[in-house]
């Protein structure tokens, strides 16, 4: 399980690791890293310049161009309502279109009234958990329930 660019990290972990993974949930993950670096440059009124090694890296971060290596296990992605379109509610669906496509068990869920971070900006002292947390918290342990202790 893993959320924003940890969510990157946990498709690589099923792309590359050859760890049997039976299910994983991605949070608002970071699916084709040049969608989500040029959607929040475009956000933010910035432009990034692709040099030749960032270039390399985000070929090897493009989950929608890796999607035969992460049918293995059933992928959940969660995304936020309110999340950026561009850097990664749109890729989030296309990668969850592609593994179905590819004949993998993954589904799409979105959490009205969620950005892109579960807790209240900038999120560094303890605070209650907020509803929307409580909701993905919900949808990750439904699905790892499924998909961990059902059969195999």
């Amino acid at each position: 399980m893993g959320g924003s660019v940890g969510g990157a990290v946990a498709q690589l972990v099923l792309a590359e690791s050859g760890a049997d993974v039976r299910a994983a949930v991605l949070i608002n993950p970071v699916v084709r890293l040049q969608d989500t670096i040029d959607g929040l440059s475009a956000r933010f009124g910035v432009t990034y310049t692709w040099s030749g090694p960032a270039t390399a890296f985000a070929e090897r971060v493009d989950f929608l161009a890796r999607a035969d290596e992460l049918t293995g296990a059933a992928v959940l992605v969660v995304t936020g309502a309110d999340d950026d379109e561009a850097a990664i509610l749109r890729p989030a669906r296309e990668l969850v279109s592609r593994l179905r496509a590819r004949g993998g068990t993954a589904e799409g869920r979105t959490v009205a009234g969620m950005g892109h971070a579960l807790a209240e900006e900038p999120g560094l002292e303890p605070a209650p958990q907020l509803p929307r947390a409580a909701e993905v918290d919900r949808l990750a342990t439904a699905w790892f329930t499924t998909h961990l202790l059902g059969p195999r």
